[in-house]
């Protein structure tokens, strides 16, 4: 059995490395600012110092359910602070990605971050994303999921990407103080969630009468009306 292959800068000490991905949620869980664990993957690599474990980087599926056979995205990314290996891992994850036969590699960033580690490993910037709605269904999404994101990528483009040397950084400067004023005109000016009156979830209505939060709970709210009126007689 052969010895596994690294990849190593004699001047960080950084090794690269496979890890499981119950080895990365669990360093994810321990060390990343916002995301929590997630349930696939396929393929996770680590960067190790000394013995020590100090960053992983989860590629998966795209979340955008397009090009499922041809992409793969960063959907975690966490280091220990330890300075430059967001930036290893992000050049190994695109190497690793292309050697497997994937055109594209790409990740979301959140719009209040630079995105110095995508530059120093050569990742392109794309562009700027719509904010998703504050609710997911039934479910609150958390504050910081709410914004902006920024897409970056190595590899296929497509109509959407736009090129950092054409546009410069005034240009998504200015592009990004728009979509935050948008985004507050937008928080301003939308009413109040309501509280689901058979189940007693929040959301956010679409009619002026709406009293429940799906039509599933119209009906068992409608059943529960018609069973107090039989009682009561």
């Amino acid at each position: 059995m052969g010895e596994r292959s690294t990849y190593a800068r004699p001047r960080q000490n950084l090794i690269l490395q496979h890890v499981e991905l119950e080895t990365a949620n669990e360093f994810i869980l321990k060390h990343h600012r916002h995301h929590g664990a997630i349930p696939w993957h396929r393929f996770s690599i680590g960067a190790e110092m000394h013995g020590n474990l100090v960053g992983v980087a989860v590629v998966g599926r795209p979340l955008s359910g397009q090009h499922q056979d041809r992409w793969v995205e960063v959907t975690r990314m966490a280091s220990d602070g330890t300075p430059n290996v967001c930036s290893f891992l992000y050049g190994a994850a695109a190497r690793a990605a292309f050697a497997l036969g994937f055109a594209r590699i790409q990740t979301y960033i959140l719009a209040s971050e630079t995105g110095a580690s995508l530059k120093a490993s050569g990742w392109k910037f794309s562009h700027i994303t719509k904010p998703p709605s504050a609710w997911h269904g039934r479910r609150p999404n958390p504050a910081h999921l709410r914004g902006s994101k920024q897409l970056w990528f190595q590899g296929e483009e497509t109509a959407e990407d736009w090129n950092v040397s054409d546009w410069g950084d005034a240009t998504r400067a200015r592009l990004n103080r728009k979509r935050r004023t948008h985004e507050r005109r937008r928080n301003q000016t939308r009413p109040p969630p309501r509280q689901c009156m058979n189940c007693g979830d929040r959301f956010f209505a679409a009619r002026i009468d709406a009293k429940t939060c799906s039509p599933r709970c119209r009906k068992a709210l409608q059943r529960k009306r018609e069973l107090s009126r039989r009682w009561l007689r």
